[in-house]
């Protein structure tokens, strides 16, 4: 008796790998950032992610951050919880008009 071809075979892909995600780019937990564009005042940290809240440090043109929580929005602003040599506490990421006063460090 004569053997009987194999069936067909799908052709076999390869599982695609996956590459390792990229850190991410801007603020977020566990990077740092640096406080710019304050004009030579200082970036106020606050108790909690609200205007009306306790300055609990400032932090002065830059100055490197570590974030440590975030982001929350409350009172017309985006609140990342920092810590800098001065303390931590809740900072806003940039003024009303969009200016940064929180920059991400990219190394």
């Amino acid at each position: 008796a004569a053997a009987s071809a194999p069936p067909p075979r799908s052709p076999v892909f390869p599982t695609p790998t996956i590459p390792p995600t990229p850190p991410q780019a801007g603020l977020h937990v566990g990077g740092s950032a640096r406080v710019v564009n304050v004009a030579g005042a200082a970036l106020r940290s606050r108790k909690e992610p609200m205007l009306k809240a306790a300055a609990t440090a400032a932090f002065k043109e830059g100055e490197t951050v570590t974030i440590l929580e975030g982001p929350i929005e409350a009172d017309g602003f985006v609140w990342w919880r920092i810590q800098g040599p001065s303390g931590a506490g809740w900072s806003a990421q940039q003024s009303r008009d969009g200016t940064p006063w929180l920059q991400a460090n990219t190394s």
